[in-house]
Parts: structure tokens; sequence; C-alpha cells
């Protein structure tokens, strides 16, 4: 290995000469050929270089001007070579460079492969979409049909319910029956359940009228005066006592449950309801003087007498709500 170097001559001020030299470094000693011209030939800088300070890679404790790049300077003697003990250590650290700079190599190649690794992909979709709940009536059992109400879309209709007993002449404490059977469409594919949801009244009698709802087991089974002792003692809404078709309504009791496109029974299929209206408070016996029918009749004329000339019927609507279930 060749370094070109700068050496300076401890020579006098006034007598300072610059040389250019090359060095030689092998393995067993330091050989240095100067070849140099200046007023006291060569003879006389080889007789000086052996107090030259050389700006080198080899550096010892003694800082000087001509310090190296670890900020140091090493006195060199031309006649004294590295020892055996020097140079073995000067070629380990050689070796040990080379490892680590191998080493960095190999580190960086394994991140290369790293990063040219093979990806891909996979997709997966699906399809979705709503399905139909509807709730629909019948008042004869048989015969179904949405009726969305009045402001509902066409035909825009109410179920007008087929009460036993002509509900246009009814006497004070009189009670009548309808049967009314409520399930899905045939084209429901989700089942669900229903609960009253309103009840309003329009007419002189909405202040008159009461209302209980029971459950049964088929369409219109004991939904008359006949058989309503079969009807169960406990009403789905509404108070046993009936309740006001104008005012709140009171606690319903648990929903009940329908099936998918429009299942027949038993439950949860279709729902069989039986309404019951009484003109005045249900009474508690059928005395004519029953103080519940004394108040019913006296309720009726109050209602005749404010409104005299007023002979349209009081119309009552139930409307009833659904709410559909996970398939």
């Amino acid at each position: 290995m060749t370094n070109q170097h700068e050496i300076y001559l401890g020579l006098p001020a006034d007598r300072l000469v610059q040389l250019a030299a090359s060095i030689r470094i092998c393995q067993s000693h330091w050989i240095m050929k100067k070849y140099a011209q200046s007023s006291y030939g060569v003879a006389e800088a080889r007789r000086r270089s052996a107090s030259e300070y050389v700006r080198g890679r080899h550096t010892t404790s003694t800082p000087g001007p001509s310090a190296g790049p670890h900020g140091k300077a090493r006195l060199l003697n031309a006649n004294h070579p590295l020892t055996p003990d020097a140079q073995l250590k000067q070629q380990e650290r050689s070796r040990k460079r080379k490892a680590i700079l191998a080493g960095g190599v190999v580190l960086g190649l394994g991140a290369a492969i790293t990063l040219a690794a093979w990806s891909d992909d996979v997709f997966a979709d699906g399809l979705f979409n709503t399905g139909a709940f509807e709730l629909q009536g019948s008042i004869n059992g048989t015969t179904f049909a949405d009726y969305d109400g009045l402001g509902g879309p066409a035909p825009a209709e109410t179920a007008r319910l087929s009460f036993n007993l002509n509900s246009e002449s009814m006497t004070p404490s009189q009670t009548v029956y309808a049967p009314l059977t409520i399930a899905t469409s045939p084209d429901s594919n989700h089942g669900g359940t229903f609960t009253l949801d309103s009840v309003e009244a329009v007419g002189k009698y909405a202040g008159v009228l009461t209302y209980r709802i029971f459950t049964e087991p088929t369409h219109g089974a004991n939904c008359n005066p006949a058989s309503a002792g079969g009807l169960s003692p406990l009403t789905w809404a509404g108070l046993a006592t009936g309740s006001p078709v104008n005012l709140p309504l009171p606690p319903v009791t648990v929903p009940l449950q329908v099936g998918a496109n429009q299942a027949a029974d038993p439950v949860p299929g279709r729902q069989h309801l039986c309404i019951a209206v009484t003109l005045g408070a249900v009474p508690l016996t059928a005395s004519p003087i029953d103080p519940v029918r004394i108040a019913n009749q006296l309720a009726v004329e109050t209602a005749d007498a404010a409104a005299p000339t007023n002979e349209d019927p009081t119309t009552v609507t139930w409307v009833f709500n659904g709410q559909s279930t996970d398939i």
C-alpha cells in the first residue's frame, strides 16, 4: 500500500525545506524511500530522517503538531521496524474490521430478501337486502287484507268489524262482540309480535263506550253473547270492567306472536282476538238496580242531551302495531 504524505524536517527555521515523499508499508517492517532535492543533498536528508514527524495512521500518546486522524502523532524510526507482536495485532485488527464489514453486507442482503417476498390477497364479499314484514287482518278468519287505515296506501281502509248484534242500536250496559284474526302476509319472510298501539273514538258516545279484548284458540270461538262465558277471565287489553275508548291505554299484556308467511295455527302462526264493546261500564250483575247499570243509563242520557240532533254513530278505531323478529 502506498500513501502520499507531507513530511516536515527538523531544519532551522530559515532553512525549512518541504519534501514530497512516498512511504511503502509492508508486513515485516517500515521501508521509507524519499526522493528529494535540497541544498543539503540526499545524504543529508537521510541523516535527518530519524527525527521526522510523519502525519500518518499510527499514533502514540505523544501529541504533536503533525497529529494524525486520531489527534495524535507517532514518532517513526526507519531503523526500528515493527516487531512480530505488533504486526500480529495489526493483522488481527484488520481481520475484525473486515468481519464487521462482511456482517453488515450479510444483514443488508437479508433485509433485501425480506422486502422482496411474494405477497397475495384474498377477497370476500356478501349480498345484503331487507326482508318483508307485513301485518294483515281478517274479520272472517280466512280472507286477509293489509288494512293500513284511512291514511295508508290504497285502498286506505280499516277492518270494519262485524259485531254479532247491531252495534248501531245499542242500549245502556249492552255488550257486543266481534272477532278479529291477525297474521303476517304470505310474502312476509319474518315473523314478529304485535300489541295494541292506540284506541280512538269520534262521536257523541265516545265518553260512554268501553272495550275489552280477549284472545281465543280459533277465530270467533266464543266471541258472542251466548258463549261469552267461555272467554278467558283475563283480558289481553283493557280493564276487566271495561276501558273507556277515549282515554289513554291501560297497561297492555305480553305482545302476541305471529309466524312468517301467514303461518296457520298453532301459535306462533295467527292470533285470534275477540273485541267486546259495552255502552257504559261492564255491569256487575244483571239486576236492573245494579248501580253500574244505573250509572250507564245516566251517562247515555247526558251524551244525548249534549248533542240532541246528532244521529251519527260513534266510530271507534283500534290500531295494532307489529315488530318483526330476526329469522
